[in-house]
């Protein structure tokens, strides 16, 4: 079990991040990872 108080917010997007990869179908998390490769502009999905 993990306490969700303990972890920081870098660590908590990698693990929300892991597993969603464990489960999208193949075709998304390509998807996700040019999006990362490239990126966006808009302003949006710029702040973190």
């Amino acid at each position: 079990m993990l306490g969700l108080d303990r972890v920081d917010l870098d660590h908590l997007k990698e693990l929300i991040t892991d597993a969603w990869r464990m489960r999208a179908p193949d075709t998304l998390v390509g998807d996700l990872d040019a999006a990362v490769d490239q990126p966006s502009t808009d302003p949006e999905w710029c702040s973190a």
